[in-house]
């Protein structure tokens, strides 16, 4: 939905298991997403994502204690600097992912909320050009790690 949100909309299908994760990440990325004016529409199987003016959020952005979520979110870095609470939940799929997006230049300051920036224009231009491939790398590292953790539990349980 991020992608969708920065590529000027995009109608989804075949989202109907978006609501049994660790949030019900349509509605999660519907609240969160209208914090940048960008209009949702979540249906039964469907999620739309209406063409808009991102703006930026004036407010914290809420992980929702979801990992995808926390990582979509943190997209938004290719246009604003933003504030992302429950963070920590990106410890379930990629650990180092905050450390990875400091090594691509992105500043991250943590208190009550975690802060991310990018650290200068050439930094954001060079994030906003590999968006879409890191997007793609998170969904994969976090397929991957969520794949293995899965044959972890069930050779644990055949024992």
């Amino acid at each position: 939905m991020t992608m969708a949100t920065l590529l000027n909309g995009a109608v989804l299908k075949g989202t109907s298991r978006l609501k049994i994760k660790e949030s019900d990440r349509a509605a999660a990325m519907q609240q969160e997403l209208s914090k940048f004016g960008i209009s949702v529409d979540v249906g039964e199987d469907y999620v739309t994502v209406k063409d808009g003016e991102i703006k930026a959020p004036r407010e914290a952005l809420c992980g929702h204690n979801d990992h995808r979520i926390v990582m979509a979110l943190s997209l938004f870095l290719t246009e604003f600097d933003i504030k992302i609470n429950n963070v920590e939940a990106i410890n379930k799929s990629y650990p180092n992912y905050l450390n990875d997006l400091e090594k691509l230049g992105v500043e991250i300051v943590t208190d009550d909320l975690v802060y991310i920036k990018l650290q200068s224009e050439e930094h954001k231009n060079v994030f906003r050009h590999n968006y879409v491939k890191l997007g793609f790398l998170i969904n994969t590292i976090a397929l991957g790690y969520t794949y293995m953790l899965k044959h972890q539990t069930k050779k644990t349980n055949q024992k």
